[in-house]
């Protein structure tokens, strides 16, 4: 899996939610119809995770599923970061070489 696969994925999980229950969401919480990069993600997480304690008793399943998406995507592009900055680096290299 790579970044790209990824961000399809999120953006899919976007698409794919209730139009009406994403429009009782508060403005704050809604998630992005454009998601275009890494930090688009990462931020929204951290949006909804930081903003979801404040929401109203309905919004929280939809606000809890959401964020768990955002915050597991935004994990999973810093690990798949992480390996290729060390994989760049070198430090994948062979030992037996």
């Amino acid at each position: 899996m790579c970044i790209d696969d990824v961000m399809c994925i999120t953006r899919e999980f976007v698409a794919s939610l209730d139009y009406m229950a994403v429009a009782r969401l508060p403005v704050a919480c809604v998630p992005p119809r454009l998601i275009q990069s890494e930090d688009d993600v990462a931020a929204y997480a951290y949006d909804v995770l930081r903003l979801r304690e404040e929401m109203a008793a309905e919004s929280a399943p939809l606000l809890e599923r959401i964020g768990d998406v955002f915050a597991r995507a935004s994990v999973r592009i810093s690990q798949l970061n992480a390996y290729g900055a060390r994989r760049a680096s070198g430090a994948f290299k062979s030992s037996h070489a």
